[in-house]
């Protein structure tokens, strides 16, 4: 199975919680699965956990990502309504909004809009072309995921990193920092659906 990080005597969870690297998974925190980064290795992953998961088992995918709205600052949190590739039908997320409103009410503040995923770093010109479609953040990794793991709950969060405004370095550790607040959440969703609340949101 893909790469874990799984801190000692840590009890089970009722979410598999997904991210592409090492840094992402301390900064999540808790018993993580590494998917490695790009559409590639983020499909391999996605058809392992599909063979391996149990098929109501709840999935977050959560990292960083770039940010597409100059309006969103480096450390905001965006619940993708729905994941897609560019010149592809976008894949709604119909629990989005109940995990959205679970990280509400836990404090953090959330945007729910969609993310695109692309097969390398976008820059430039081809950055604000994304943006145009109106997704807010882009990423390498969620679609192909989601794409793997059909049919079961899944959600997928991301923390901006670098902005239209804020580069790389000082934006990744906004990004990274806002990472740490969410899986309590995100536990607390999955948790809400082992005890009947199935209701999407």
């Amino acid at each position: 199975m893909a790469g874990v990080i799984r801190r000692a005597g840590e009890p089970s969870e009722p979410v598999t919680v997904v991210a592409a690297l090492r840094v992402e998974a301390l900064a999540i925190g808790g018993r993580t699965v590494r998917c490695g980064m790009g559409p590639v290795r983020a499909a391999a992953c996605g058809t392992d956990l599909a063979r391996h998961l149990p098929a109501d088992q709840p999935v977050a995918v959560l990292g960083v990502a770039g940010g597409l709205d100059p309006v969103l600052p480096a450390g905001a949190v965006v619940v993708a309504s729905e994941v897609g590739r560019v010149g592809e039908l976008a894949i709604a997320l119909p629990h989005a909004r109940a995990l959205a409103q679970v990280l509400d009410r836990a404090g953090v503040e959330v945007h729910l809009r969609p993310i695109v995923s692309t097969g390398r770093i976008a820059r430039g010109a081809w950055r604000r072309q994304l943006a145009s479609g109106g997704a807010a953040a882009v990423d390498m990794e969620s679609a192909s995921l989601v794409r793997a793991l059909p049919g079961r709950p899944l959600v997928v969060v991301r923390a901006l990193a670098d902005t239209p405004t804020t580069g790389m370095l000082r934006g990744g550790v906004r990004g990274l920092l806002a990472l740490r607040h969410l899986r309590p959440a995100v536990t607390t969703w999955a948790a809400a659906l082992e005890g009947g609340g199935h209701e999407a949101g």
